[in-house]
């Protein structure tokens, strides 16, 4: 990652499997086709894997550290987050 934003997406909702979180987020479709399960996004600057992906919305798992050392544990559904997509910089660039 690179600390560039791709695009704005949209906190959908968070949920708390005790030791893990779920995060959902929905994108905009310009950036769909860099999207891709298991693949790296940048939530709010931290990078991190696509554990599901629809359509509409992706999901990330985070671990406790990540949740207790970042603002992901402060969004709210229907915030706004800062996008970042490792494929767009290199296709980009190429």
């Amino acid at each position: 990652m690179q600390g560039h934003v791709d695009a704005r997406g949209q906190f959908v909702s968070v949920t708390d499997h005790g030791e893990s979180w779920t995060v959902r987020i929905a994108y905009p479709k310009e950036i769909s086709r860099y999207l891709v399960f298991k693949g790296s996004v940048s939530v709010e600057g931290v990078s991190l894997t696509i554990a599901a992906l629809t359509d509409d919305y992706f999901e990330v798992a985070i671990i406790p550290k990540t949740w207790e050392v970042t603002n992901l544990s402060q969004l709210q559904p229907g915030d706004d987050v800062n996008l970042e997509v490792t494929s767009l910089r290199s296709m980009l660039s190429a």
